[in-house]
């Protein structure tokens, strides 16, 4: 989707910073606009945190420019763990009076996320997906301009990580605000983001638009894939052909398949049939996935 031009929120430009001698962000730039989501993707190491916490200042002595306009910022750190010793409703009352945020929105978040009846559990007892529904609905608390979500969706069952997305989504249409997201659930960033930016080795490789915010892709998709192994091949057809939502696996070449499938179907999904059968293979084109898979080998 190619959004209007709209009030750029967040600007960084030629981003780097080093630990020691080591350089982990090598000259990052984009620009995150209103009523915009915006996912960095990458894997570990890649320069993902580092450049979150330049943003925050949470890290200092970096080269570039960072320039932010919201005044109302909120962020969701990895691995980040509500106080334990409080329950459901003292975690969200304690960050509802820093923000002097009314019981009427703790209710309306709690309901969002499944958690009113857990209101009284201590936060050192709920589950890891409750504590991360818990964390998210916190983060929305006073609405902010800015939200900046690392892994906001680990441990969280696909129901409501569908929910969540769909609120979202909701969320920055209705208020012009706008998402920072890194996530490793690549269907997700498809589904939810104007734009993605695939980060490796401390720079961005690939950067572009997603699709419709909140609009799955109309029609059915293709992926095509090289057999590493060209003896493999009729064994990746028959296997693909058995993942729901796979409408047809066509061979092209000895070792080159042609899949094509619902628009329901996570690429993901496909693909990691092919790992699971332990069949080597290149992607030669495809969705996000396959151009963050594709650029990570």
């Amino acid at each position: 989707m190619v959004l209007d031009k709209k009030e750029v929120i967040l600007k960084v430009k030629n981003l780097r910073k080093k630990y020691g001698e080591e350089e982990v962000v090598k000259g990052i730039s984009f620009t995150l606009q209103k009523g915009e989501i915006f996912s960095m993707v990458g894997p570990n190491g890649a320069g993902k945190t580092t450049t979150i916490k330049a943003i925050l200042g949470l890290t200092h002595r970096y080269a570039g420019e960072i320039k932010i306009t919201a005044g109302k910022i909120n962020y969701l750190a990895e691995n980040e763990i509500p106080y334990p010793a409080m329950d459901v409703y003292e975690y969200m009352r304690f960050y509802a009076d820093i923000l002097n945020v009314t019981d009427e929105k703790i209710k309306e978040l709690l309901d969002l996320v499944e958690l009113t009846s857990h209101i009284s559990k201590k936060c050192k007892n709920l589950s890891k997906g409750m504590k991360q529904r818990l964390l998210i609905a916190r983060t929305f608390l006073n609405e902010p301009e800015l939200l900046i979500l690392d892994e906001p969706f680990s441990g969280v069952d696909p129901e409501m990580r569908a929910r969540l997305l769909n609120f979202m989504r909701d969320y920055v249409t209705r208020t012009k605000a706008a998402i920072l997201l890194t996530t490793h659930i690549l269907g997700d960033v498809e589904k939810l983001s104007h734009r993605v930016a695939i980060i490796r080795d401390g720079k961005i490789i690939s950067m572009g638009e997603v699709g419709d915010l909140g609009a799955s892709t109309s029609g059915d998709r293709e992926i095509r894939l090289k057999i590493v192994k060209k003896e493999q091949t009729r064994e990746a057809i028959h296997n693909l052909k058995e993942v729901p939502g796979v409408k047809d696996v066509v061979i092209e070449t000895e070792d080159i398949i042609r899949c094509m499938y619902s628009s329901e179907v996570s690429e993901y999904t496909i693909l990691s049939k092919l790992f699971s059968d332990k069949i080597e293979f290149r992607i030669i084109s495809g969705d996000v996935e396959s151009a963050f898979m594709g650029e990570s080998r």
